[in-house]
């Protein structure tokens, strides 16, 4: 009876054992390497013979977790825009405890081709959107230039057709008619 019982105890041992799953979990979490804070959203792939076994991505704690990674050898990477791609080639999953991972990713910077800003020069244009029309702009260097103004802004705008000064004791202009008061300058 011993016997039998010892048989029978090995037997479902055994059967348990080849009807468990050979299969570990990979966890940990990624961040930045110089400031130490999580990446949100870094894609973490797990690959065997350059084929995808399991990926996941970091949550906002920058902590992932591959399930059911069966036993071997595998390499992961993990990438995000911005940073250097991380790669070990050496994660050997095992039974018996979690792989755990830390991995810290470097800021990558690359050199640019230079930016040329060219300006577009639309003088005369109304600063004021709503100055659809008979509006100009000058500038104070303008001022100077024009004959009878003596710097004063009034002055020169006299210069212009409809414009008309009403005085020299006065800065008030009418243009086209209206009323000085209604002109905003």
């Amino acid at each position: 009876m011993n016997l039998r019982n010892t048989i029978l105890t090995l037997c479902i041992l055994f059967s348990s054992l080849l009807i468990a799953e050979n299969t570990q979990t990979i966890r940990g979490t990624v961040t930045d390497k110089t400031a130490k804070f999580p990446i949100i959203g870094a894609a973490v792939v797990l690959k065997q013979n350059n084929e995808i076994v399991n990926n996941t991505v970091t949550n906002v704690d920058g902590e992932f977790r591959l399930k059911e990674v069966p036993f071997g050898k595998y390499t992961i990477e993990v990438s995000f825009m911005g940073y250097q791609p991380y790669l070990n080639a050496e994660v050997n999953v095992q039974s018996g405890f979690q792989k755990v991972m830390n991995i810290e990713l470097v800021e990558s910077s690359f050199q640019l081709d230079e930016v040329e800003l060219v300006g577009v020069d639309h003088k005369g244009d109304a600063i004021n959107e709503f100055a659809t029309i008979s509006s100009r702009t000058f500038s104070i260097e303008e001022t100077e230039r024009y004959a009878g103004s003596r710097g004063e802004p009034s002055r020169m705008a006299a210069n212009y057709a409809g414009v008309v000064g009403n005085n020299d004791n006065s800065n008030d202009i009418v243009v086209r008619g209206n009323t000085p008061i209604g002109l905003l300058w």
